[in-house]
């Protein structure tokens, strides 16, 4: 009888755990814009950019007013040149539900370092595909402080355009572009300069 109740128990624990990986799902955080900045003391025009976080559904928390998850990576990109970097600081992505906001958020800034405001945000739950969605005009004053990476602290003073955010759960393998060697960084520093033409730009203004 006893073997018998420890072979259900075995069999049930087995099965909880089998859920749980079930439920464990893979997903991507992807901020895609335009905007002129800085890398370290290396200055860059107008230019596309994306920050692209992976993270996991099973993080997720609930908090007053919405919900956050944890990323368990993330790397700043600018695209026309071709150079990623390891984002070296966690970041948090929260969904203010009550606000109809989405922020990116560390440990080191107080403020967020963007906030894009979409109705969308209202019902999503980090959990599930998203987008891209547009947002309206964004607020970025924590960027103007910098993000670390290990190709030095980025900074975005000007966006020429609203960025956007999509989610993908269990994307494919290597959606998140791999970090850019040093040597790729200082061979594309001397084309940054060449990228800063005129857009209308969208100021940044301080978080409320």
């Amino acid at each position: 009888m006893f073997k018998k109740l420890s072979l259900a128990l075995v069999t049930v624990v087995l099965g909880l755990c089998a859920a749980h990986q079930v439920l464990a799902s893979p997903i991507s955080y992807v901020v895609r814009g335009n905007a002129a900045g800085t890398i370290g003391t290396n200055t860059f025009g107008f230019t596309d950019f994306l920050i692209a976080m992976t993270a996991d559904t099973t993080t997720i928390q609930n908090v007053s007013g919405g919900r956050t998850n944890l990323t368990t990576s993330a790397v700043f990109s600018l695209v026309e040149m071709s150079l990623t970097f390891e984002v070296t600081v966690p970041l948090t992505v929260f969904v203010d539900q009550t606000n109809s906001q989405l922020s990116l958020t560390t440990p080191s800034i107080s403020d967020p370092l963007i906030v894009l405001p979409n109705s969308a945000y209202a019902t999503y739950g980090l959990d599930t595909d998203l987008g891209p969605v547009a947002s309206a005009v964004p607020m970025f004053f924590g960027f103007t402080m910098g993000l670390p990476t290990q190709g030095g602290t980025v900074t975005i003073s000007a966006m020429a355009e609203n960025p956007n955010f999509e989610a993908d759960l269990n994307p494919e393998p290597n959606i998140v572009p791999e970090p850019g060697a040093l040597w790729l960084f200082a061979l594309g520093l001397a084309a940054l300069s060449a990228m800063a033409w005129p857009r209308p730009q969208v100021p940044g203004r301080p978080w409320r």
